[in-house]
């Protein structure tokens, strides 16, 4: 989603600045999980007050990225593999339904849009950019959300992507340690964008809800592999009307 930022600094911008600077670094994984936030650290690095920094803390929190605890202060949120059953399976749904409502609302810009990060996850590929990948991942699926014409929709894709993000991250960077079809699966991940892009541009609502079921499912898996863990058995597949 596009940000304007305005001229000077109006009330809120620093803020806004703070969040999505620690946003990014916790999403690139610059900042580990359990790592302790200095907040006078970062007051001082951004040249603000520590009010704004706490407001960008608070967000933070609520975006599920960052922990507060009283007399402990802030730290990056660790990843719980307790969630992730549950969060693939709302990824699921989320990108199911939209899918299926892109084929029926897509316009042509939002065909470009894909088209775009479908380059751009080629050129990530090509350089063995983890980080680019899982971006240019995410932002092909929000374009798919915000094709979808339902901005409920988009809103939860946005909800659950930090998550998502950090944890996809963490699969593609340990990927070479454990996976040997480590750069099968990220041509796989290519070819399954492009699928998914040619059947919402036919308007086939079907074929879309199912490559992205399949897709998903892919991800899911390789989830599975990743943890080594009997949490679940295998994660639940949704069926979407």
């Amino acid at each position: 989603m596009t940000r304007n930022r305005a001229v000077g600094r109006p009330k809120g911008s620093g803020s806004r600045i703070v969040y999505d600077a620690l946003r990014a670094r916790i999403l690139a994984m610059e900042m580990l999980p359990g790592a302790i936030i200095d907040e006078n650290a970062l007051a001082a690095e951004f040249g603000l007050s520590r009010t704004p920094v706490r407001e960008a803390l608070l967000r933070l929190a609520s975006d599920g990225l960052v922990a507060l605890e009283p007399n402990r202060g802030a730290s990056v949120r660790a990843l719980d593999l307790q969630e992730v059953p549950e969060l693939v399976a709302a990824m699921e749904v989320c990108m199911r339904v939209t899918s299926r409502w892109a084929a029926s609302s897509r316009r042509q810009a939002d065909l470009d849009a894909m088209a775009r990060e479908q380059d751009r996850l080629r050129k990530a590929i090509e350089e063995d950019d983890i980080v680019a990948i899982s971006e240019a991942n995410s932002r092909f699926h929000g374009a798919v959300a915000e094709a979808s014409r339902n901005r409920h929709m988009a809103k939860l894709y946005d909800s659950l992507l930090p998550q998502y993000h950090r944890l996809t991250l963490t699969l593609l960077s340990t990927a070479r340690s454990w996976a040997p079809s480590y750069p099968g699966y990220l041509e796989t991940l290519h070819a399954d964008h492009a699928k998914l892009l040619d059947a919402i541009a036919r308007g086939d609502r079907e074929e879309a809800d199912r490559l992205a079921r399949l897709h998903v499912g892919a991800i899911g898996d390789r989830l599975q592999s990743f943890i080594r863990t009997s949490l679940v058995d295998s994660f639940p597949r949704i069926e979407v009307p």
